[in-house]
């Protein structure tokens, strides 16, 4: 179930494959439930994985996921017959 957005390729993918011991989930989170996250991040076709920055005035300061999860997608991209 995708949270008010479009169900996207991406998304789907990173969902349905681990990277690096990396498991992912979708589910419904509240706004005071990201602001205690370590990291956040968007996905989308074109930029792959998106570090968020800020929400608010709150500050998210690590983009290690986020990093590793975009340079994954854009080693899938380059091998595009196996994304």
């Amino acid at each position: 179930q995708t949270e008010g957005l479009l169900k996207g390729v991406v998304c789907d993918y990173l969902l349905k494959n681990n990277l690096k011991g990396i498991t992912f989930k979708e589910a419904p989170i509240t706004l005071p439930e990201i602001f205690k996250a370590d990291e956040v991040f968007v996905t989308n076709s074109l930029i792959g994985a998106l570090p968020v920055v800020q929400i608010d005035e709150h500050y998210f300061e690590r983009k290690t996921i986020a990093n590793l999860v975009r340079d994954f997608l854009w080693e899938k991209f380059a091998e595009a017959d196996n994304f």
